[in-house]
């Protein structure tokens, strides 16, 4: 299996660099990006903001989704490979309740939205772990990259030759959903549109929901709600419905009294409310999963050309209870330990960034916990970057570290990219502990028409 390499855009990654380093026009679009991403809700008000875009050849960032859709089929296989007949034993390792297992189970309209974190090293690319379901945010970045855009023609800087001005192309999440929502409310006959937030679902999936349900209006032309389950069931038997539901929200949440939702998914069963996104989407983003793929290489579960993909793309992961994890302990700069129900960068303690008894009284804690678990997966050192942020407060930040790619695919299609970048060159590259996030766009080798 032939691999996407790295390929230079050093002159055009160097070219908003200096654009934002020293054109006099930077404060002004510096403002008007950070304005942008926080009314757009691509951002929030007390998130850093990468200014310089992650730019990467069109080719390349093609190749790498093209194996990342191969990936994620492998990593759909895993259950039947290793728990065949088996799904109470398969949940049970994800760390995943039982009682969410009927969900799995519930009719839907085959959306599997999904968000890769991927590094450019020396080596190539390497994919750290995968987020998915409708609570992955970023749906907003349209209004952001509309800005580069807007820069791009200003006729000063075609007028200087610069390459990007008409070699540079964009998608996004919001903008491949969009067509796919519509031909839903049509096949459907849908009266009504809500984005369905579990009422014990962490708070911060608000404002993520916020972002979808902006989508999904922008989509529909439809006013969208933001209902839990019960709320959902209720509209049902008042005779409202179908309705489509696009969820926010984890199946793990439904292990808080399981019977709330009862109402909510004979609804869906008959057909009331139809579900956008197939809930299988939850079980593949679970960290456990590289782990359990990583099992089937070492059982010789896997062919040469999958055995070949994990190995290129993967860094090894272990389940921290596995014995691999005694190496862990004397060799903590080479790891990284993972809850394996985690989101936004808690919970993931890097070995490096750690004392020696700090490390391992976390591993035997991990160890002895009844928990789901955690993961170890060995360190990936990325790619250094030069960068540009710009603070809440509107201070510019001058960074020297990696860029962490997310890249977003709905279905098996590319649908933009997002990316990350430590103004500390911290090991958790999270907007949560204070990364910028800014946007991707394409080069390509001949003009966009």
């Amino acid at each position: 299996m032939v691999m996407p390499t790295i390929q230079s855009t050093a002159a055009l990654d160097r070219f908003w660099y200096q654009f934002f380093e020293g054109d006099a026009r930077a404060d002004h679009f510096a403002d008007t990006i950070r304005i942008s991403a926080i009314e757009s809700r691509f951002s929030r008000p007390d998130w850093n903001i990468l200014l310089t875009p992650m730019v990467i050849d069109a080719d390349e960032l093609d190749a790498l989704h093209q194996q990342l859709v191969a990936l994620r089929t492998l990593l759909t296989s895993i259950e039947g490979r290793l728990f065949a007949g088996r799904r109470a034993d398969f949940l049970r390792t994800l760390g995943v309740p039982y009682d969410a297992a009927a969900a799995l189970d519930l009719p839907h309209a085959g959306l599997l939205p999904c968000r890769w974190d991927v590094l450019p090293t020396a080596d190539g690319w390497r994919t750290v772990e995968l987020n998915a379901t409708g609570a992955l945010g970023v749906f907003a970045v349209d209004h952001v990259q509309s800005v580069y855009d807007t820069i791009l023609a200003e006729a000063g800087l075609i007028e200087a030759g610069v390459a990007a001005a008409n070699r540079e192309s964009w998608t996004s999440l919001s903008r491949v959903t969009r067509p796919l929502i519509a031909a839903m409310i049509e096949t459907y006959d849908i009266v009504a549109i809500h984005v369905v937030l579990d009422s014990h679902s962490a708070p911060e999936y608000r404002s993520i929901a916020l972002g979808v349900a902006d989508m999904l209006r922008a989509c529909s032309g439809q006013d969208v709600c933001i209902s839990d389950e019960t709320e959902m069931a209720a509209l049902v038997a008042s005779g409202a419905y179908p309705l489509l539901a696009y969820p926010c929200s984890s199946i793990a949440d439904r292990h808080i009294m399981p019977e709330r939702y009862t109402a909510y998914d004979r609804a869906v069963r008959d057909g009331a409310i139809v579900q956008a996104i197939d809930p299988v989407a939850d079980i593949v983003a679970n960290k456990a999963m590289l782990a359990l793929a990583w099992e089937c290489l070492d059982k010789g579960l896997l062919s040469t050309e999958e055995a070949s993909l994990l190995q290129n793309l993967v860094p090894r992961t272990v389940f921290v209870r596995d014995a691999e994890h005694e190496r862990a302990i004397s060799g903590r700069a080479d790891w990284v330990c993972k809850q394996v129900i985690g989101h936004g960068g808690y919970q993931v303690h890097c070995g490096w960034e750690m004392s020696d008894n700090a490390w391992s009284a976390l591993l035997a804690s991990e160890t002895r916990s009844s928990a789901p678990g955690a993961i170890l997966q060995r360190r990936v050192v990325g790619r250094t970057s030069d960068g540009i942020g710009v603070t809440p407060v509107g201070d510019f930040i001058f960074m020297q570290a990696p860029l962490l790619l997310g890249l977003f695919q709905q279905q098996d299609r590319f649908s933009g990219a997002c990316a990350r970048q430590s103004p500390h060159n911290g090991g958790v590259v999270s907007v949560g502990a204070g990364a910028a996030l800014g946007v991707v766009r394409s080069s390509h080798a001949q003009p966009v028409l």
